[in-house]
This record gives structure tokens, sequence and C-alpha cells, in this order.
């Protein structure tokens, strides 16, 4: 079981930093790259010191691949795609976390995650819905691997772990959302625009995350 370290404020309600014990699983066990960088147990799961915000730090092909250099053009169909299965992705380990931590603050945030990515997820499907383009309903295997990755973590280091896979998941959606804004679909163009600052407004949330258990961690 890990141990309570010690407690800070974060957004308003207590942030429970935890002394983490090892996973019993074996990093090394990870099937692929992907799959290593969002199970890793150990270093592997703290959370990143410098907030995971830049491109070049990207610890896998599929992230690396997923984050769009400024200025690069989406379709309005390929948008749909990675928008709508990196979206209920979100949906799915949200509701993972609110089923494991035992953490109030990432219940929260999850929760969060939950109503603000629903949403979003029902409005680009309203928006695909009536350009005849094909959204996804069901998660593809890589996608399906991130869940299962996180399912398969102890609680002892769950929240390090979900939180970690947030940040890469919004360095990820802000980068295709802010090159959305550009597109000449003019729907897909004010929904990136109107969701954007939610997406930063989740990124803001979990660097305050990330800063508040790295200075618990460095007074203890």
């Amino acid at each position: 079981m890990a141990r309570i370290s010690t407690a800070v404020l974060v957004l308003g309600f207590p942030f429970i930093v935890f002394a983490q014990t090892p996973s019993p699983s074996d990093p090394g066990s990870a099937s692929t790259p992907h799959q290593r960088a969002v199970t890793g147990s150990g270093d592997q799961a703290s959370l990143p010191a410098n907030g995971g915000g830049n491109p070049s730090d990207a610890s896998s092909p599929h992230q690396r691949d997923a984050l769009l250099a400024p200025g690069a053009k989406i379709s309005a169909a390929d948008f749909v795609t990675k928008a709508g299965m990196d979206g209920m992705t979100e949906v799915q380990v949200a509701q993972l976390a609110v089923q494991k931590t035992q953490n109030d603050s990432v219940k929260k945030f999850a929760q969060q995650m939950i109503t603000d990515h629903t949403k979003a997820n029902t409005e680009l499907m309203g928006i695909a819905s009536n350009k005849h383009l094909i959204a996804p309903t069901t998660l593809d295997a890589e996608h399906q691997m991130v869940v299962q990755g996180l399912n398969d973590k102890s609680s002892a280091i769950f929240d390090t772990a979900y939180i970690r896979q947030m940040v890469m998941a919004h360095d990820k959606a802000i980068a295709l959302f802010t090159s959305a804004k550009a597109s000449e679909d003019s729907d897909i163009a004010a929904f990136a625009t109107k969701t954007l600052p939610t997406l930063q407004m989740h990124k803001q949330m979990l660097t305050t995350m990330q800063s508040t258990a790295r200075s618990a961690n460095e007074s203890m």
C-alpha cells in the first residue's frame, strides 16, 4: 500500500502526494515502445519534471507522429478521425480514474474530463454526421492499449501514470486543435477554435498539479 507523505492544496482541494511503491509488473515486459511509455512503473511513472510540453520529448512513435508541426494543415476527415478517437480515449481513461484513484483531486479532475470531453465528442459527432464524414465509435487497438495499460496499474502508482498520460494527450490535442483552427472547413475551424481554450485549461490544471507534487516531493 502507498504511504501518504504530505498533502497540499491544488485548485482549492487537497492534492495528496504518495510515496510510491514499485509495481509488481516488469516494465520491460510491455510489448511495444508506446505501451512502455504509457505503462512504465517506478521512475517512469513519476510526474515528468518538464511538464511534457516539448514535442521533441515525445516518448513513443505514436505520440511523435500525432504531434503536428506549427502551421501544419489537416483535412476535415482526418481531424474528425483523430479528435474523435482521442476524445473517446480521454473519456474512458477518466472513467477508469474515477473508479481507481483514492485521491480526491485526481477524481475531480477526471470527472471534469468526462464532462468536457463527452460534450466535445457529442458536438464533433454532430458535425461529422452533417458532413457525411465517418467518425470513430470504438477505440482502435492502439488506444485500447492506453486504457488497458492504465487499468493494469496498481493503486500505488495509478495517479502519476494517469497524470502523465493526460499531459501527453493534451499536448497532442492542443497541437491538433491549433492546426484545425486554420481548416478550410468553417465548421471544423469554428469547433476547434471554441474547444481549444478548454484543452488549454486542462493542460494548465495538469501543470499546476505536477508543480505542486514536485514541490512537495522536494520538501520531504
